[in-house]
């Protein structure tokens, strides 16, 4: 019997749904990885150093993994408008905060606190849950379209941060940031949440605020933790100082934020063939070859180090910007048909992987640098970060499909 949901999927309201989840995803993500610009005028004017500065990130990186149960379960308890409305109003009080900034400390609550509860309470923790009560047989490919605004938010937020900053500095383009986050945080209380939130599958019972405890018993639980925490730490590494990476490389501060937008622009493409490819050949093999593609753009940026060249430019960006948030699709639709029933909840457990492993990556950059005075040990790191995560989807009985 055909199981509810997997009929005419993609209904005009499944689409909006959809269309409402991209959207706040660009916000969501999108305004965080904005710190990759905002990073070398930072590090100009405030003078901390590529540790402290970076530590900012590290704290929006743990914010956002911690913060992720709580999301969850406020998702799985009370609904999306709490969610979603709660997220808004904190990212852009954060980002009031850090225009204001002069101590490290004022960072961490703006940027690191703040900024990462809003994250997680505009991004991917409530949008799987509410997909996953419209979608059932194309989950994955539809997961993969609200991933994309992840990624897009980077595309255009990136650039449009770096005008601004040329514009009016980066005081001035936090304040207006944290005011246009303030004002869509009232206007998306009128939206029908009580409709986006019921689906098309049967009407769920509240749930207790925390998950049922067999959650930790299961190997696919870990199995996605880990495959979380390696992910981000391949990524972040690297994604966070892309930027300086590329200015020492030799290409000039306009010339790499560009690059950086091009490169989140690849992700797209990934991301959605990654969602599209998990429904037809499985999560193992699309995982697999998204960690291979990430490999050969480590490999490729690595070779830039040697001074601009076009042919490992296309190639870091095919590989690693290809690659970027392919993971994501495949980890959140395994969370829904694995834990379903309390998706937001474990979704959010699972995503303290994904702070805790961008927390480290983001340090990690800046400490090998500072200690090394280059990235090589960086992008060993990373290499060896994406190999273990690939391993992870063959050897964890939940995701093989093997029983313990």
């Amino acid at each position: 019997m055909e199981r509810p949901g997997t009929a005419n999927e993609f209904t005009r309201s499944a689409i909006g749904v959809i269309a409402l989840c991209f959207v706040l995803n660009t916000l969501a993500r999108g305004n965080g990885e904005t710190f990759a610009v905002f990073f070398g005028p930072l590090l100009d004017d405030l003078g901390w150093g590529r540790t402290a500065t970076a530590s900012l990130y590290s704290v929006f990186m743990i914010a956002l993994g911690v913060s992720g149960p709580l999301v969850g379960a406020l998702f799985d308890r009370y609904g999306p408008r709490l969610v979603y409305v709660s997220g808004l109003l904190a990212y852009g009080t954060g980002f009031l905060i850090a225009s204001r900034m002069e101590a490290v400390w004022q960072g961490w609550l703006g940027l690191g606190l703040l900024g990462g509860y809003g994250a997680t309470a505009t991004g991917m923790t409530p949008a799987t849950g509410i997909l996953s009560r419209w979608f059932d047989r194309s989950m994955s490919f539809a997961i993969s379209f609200a991933y994309t605004g992840l990624a897009m938010g980077a595309v255009f937020l990136a650039p449009l941060s770096g005008y601004l900053i040329d514009t009016g500095g980066w005081r001035w383009t936090y304040q207006v940031l944290g005011t246009a986050l303030l004002c869509l945080g009232l206007g998306v209380t009128v939206l029908p949440w009580p409709r986006i939130a019921k689906g098309i599958k049967p009407a769920l019972k509240p749930r207790p605020f925390l998950p049922d405890k067999a959650v930790f018993a299961r190997s696919g639980f870990w199995g996605l933790f880990l495959i979380f925490f390696l992910t981000a730490v391949t990524t972040y590494i690297i994604q966070v100082q892309s930027v300086l990476y590329l200015e020492e490389a030799g290409y000039p501060r306009l010339t790499a934020t560009f690059i950086f937008g091009l490169n989140s622009m690849m992700s797209v493409v990934g991301i959605l063939g990654a969602g599209w490819l998990a429904d037809r050949i499985g999560q193992r093999r699309t995982a697999t070859i998204a960690y291979s593609f990430t490999i050969v753009g480590i490999l490729s940026l690595l070779a830039l180090s040697n001074g601009p060249n076009p042919v490992f430019l296309g190639l870091f960006l095919l590989g690693f910007g290809g690659a970027m948030g392919s993971r994501g699709p495949v980890v959140s639709a395994l969370t829904a048909r694995l834990f379903e029933g309390q998706v937001g909840a474990v979704f959010g457990l699972v995503t303290i992987g994904l702070g805790l492993g961008g927390a480290v990556g983001a340090w990690l950059a800046g400490f090998l640098y500072d200690a090394t005075g280059g990235y090589s040990a960086s992008l060993i790191v990373a290499a060896t970060g994406a190999i273990t995560g690939a391993a992870i989807f063959w050897t964890v009985p939940d995701l093989t499909g093997r029983k313990r």
